[in-house]
């Protein structure tokens, strides 16, 4: 990990008010190793740590110290602030507390820690390395923010009167315990107070709260798992904290919580959710050992997570058609043949029939367009691709479309149904896009709940494929995002409605942005309307 130098911006004041900003490209400055340590020990053992710190880009003086540590929800650990270091974390430094370096060599930061002598479970300490070899010019003090800066104030390299803000390092190193033979593992697993589905970018992802008792924390890895009526929906999936999403492999999915901390694990869920009520199964693992599980209710509605409509479709209750929409393109470079995939998650064996059917206006599909089979049967829990194809000759001077109207008949257990997929033949001569839209307006669907809706109407003779971005701002500038859209097709001739859902948004009156993408790759547009939401 490599500290980098700050970049100083300055404020200078005269008669007619200036602002100037001075930005270096950053340098790195020092780099510590490791910057974590990791012990297995025993209650009451003393332990040696040490850090290596290299000065990189020039001589540099740190501070070090201990200090108390607090855990963000995201499962971000932070030095907390005006708090003193707990009775029960004792380190002593064997080298000094300020450490001077000189560009291009490095030394140790080192000390013992010793563990609490009545207690197992897990413990954390840490450890800051404050650079403090940046001091202001005209030696003023410097301010620590409570961000991991420290601000200072001097004159202006122009004389005038102003002020420069210097950013400088401040750097946590943190020691972790894994202390065996004192508390049982049962006293310190966490409480997994609530599970939920929430909406980012219009999918699904699975979201746990887990509650650490005041005395230990500890590592675990968190399980989840969908089920439905029928029994459980995809594999498990890992839940991680925010802070380590970007994190690959087995690190990524530890969960680190401090003694008393409260944070959240996160998974996108891999399957399609529809309407209907599922449960979300929670695991709490150490070692491979699972030590609680829990489930929580979860009720998806025919408006929640829009994206996934864009992917897949639900044609009948366990049986699903993917991809929802199917293009295929006559242009060099393009797809003559896509295939549909039809997925069976009931117990039964199921018939399933196809058929195209034109559109209004549109040439006959069966002049264009080719599916086989068209006729067959699903096994339980099997899948099966259709192929669908353009056929030779034809128009393919103009787009084509059809509905591929895909049936299930009814079982014992099941009831049949029917939906239709959607068809494009996109020729090489360029289509006119042409389209319009009406005013954004308000809906409440609930007492708490409502959506900002845009109706689109295609006017041209090429499918839009809409994408949009809404941002409501408030009297106060607070302000909240919302996505519609998602590459759900509109036929030309036909309209649709953009649905945004702004759950708790309260009443009041709202300055509405929106950016709106009719297709992939094309101009963004923009629309601004003020927007009275009751």
């Amino acid at each position: 990990m490599l500290l980098w130098a700050g970049s100083e911006i300055g404020s200078c004041a005269s008669a007619a008010t200036r602002v100037s900003v001075r930005a270096s490209p950053p340098k790195p400055v020092f780099r510590i190793t490791p910057l974590t340590h990791e012990f297995h020990a025993l209650p009451g053992q003393e332990l040696r740590f040490e850090f290596t710190v290299e000065a990189l880009e020039s001589d540099v003086e740190l501070e070090a110290a201990a200090v108390a540590l607090v855990q963000k929800p995201t499962g971000v650990i932070l030095p907390a602030e005006n708090t003193g270091v707990p009775s029960s974390t004792s380190i002593r430094f064997l080298t000094d507390d300020r450490v001077f370096v000189r560009k291009g060599e490095s030394r140790k930061v080192e000390g013992r820690w010793r563990l609490p002598p009545d207690a197992g479970g897990y413990h954390t300490a840490g450890i800051t390395l404050t650079d403090i070899s940046r001091g202001c010019g005209c030696g003023a003090p410097l301010v620590d923010t409570g961000v991991g800066a420290l601000v200072g104030a001097e004159a202006a390299p122009t004389g005038e009167a102003g002020t420069s803000v210097k950013f400088l390092t401040r750097y946590l190193m943190r020691m972790d315990a894994t202390v065996s033979g004192g508390a049982g593992r049962e006293a310190s697993t966490p409480t997994i107070s609530a599970g939920s589905l929430v909406e980012h970018h219009g999918r699904a992802i699975a979201t746990v709260l887990l509650e650490a008792n005041d005395a230990q924390g500890g590592v675990w890895e968190v399980a989840g798992q969908i089920h439905g009526e029928r029994g459980p929906i995809g594999r498990p999936f890992a839940m991680r904290l925010p802070s380590r999403s970007a994190i690959r492999g087995p690190e990524g999915t530890k969960v680190q919580m401090l003694a008393g901390s409260r944070v959240l694990a996160m998974s996108p869920v891999g399957e399609p959710l529809f309407t209907g009520e599922y449960q979300l199964e929670v695991t709490l693992s150490r070692g491979g050992v699972a030590a609680r599980k829990q489930r929580f209710d979860l009720e998806v509605g025919p408006n929640d997570f829009p994206a996934q409509r864009s992917v897949v479709a639900q044609v009948v209750e366990a049986v699903e058609a993917s991809p929802s929409q199917l293009e295929l393109s006559t242009a060099r470079g393009g797809a003559r043949l896509v295939p549909l995939t039809l997925t069976n998650r009931s117990d039964q064996t199921v018939g399933v029939r196809l058929a195209a059917e034109g559109t209004e206006g549109g040439a006959p599909p069966e002049d264009w367009l080719t599916v086989r089979p068209t006729d067959f049967t699903l096994r339980p829990r099997s899948k099966r691709q259709v192929l669908v194809a353009a056929r030779g000759g034809g128009d393919r001077d103009r787009d084509h479309y059809a509905m591929l109207r895909v049936e299930v008949a009814p079982t014992e257990t099941t009831v049949g149904g029917a939906h239709r997929v959607p068809v494009a033949l996109l020729s090489p001569a360029e289509s006119r896009v042409e389209w319009t839209s009406d005013p954004l307006t308000w809906r409440r669907r609930t007492a708490t709940s409502g959506s900002v809706e845009l109706r689109v109407h295609n006017h041209g003779t090429c499918r839009l494929a809409p994408h949009a971005t809404l941002t409501l701002t408030d009297v106060v500038e607070r302000q909240v995002t919302a996505e519609a859209g998602f590459g759900r097709w509109v036929l030309p001739g036909e309209s649709a409605t953009l649905a945004f859902d702004t759950p708790g948004l309260p009443a009041g009156a709202y300055h509405a942005a929106l950016e709106l993408t009719p297709d992939s790759g094309a101009d963004v547009e923009t629309l601004e309307q003020q927007l009275d939401v009751d």
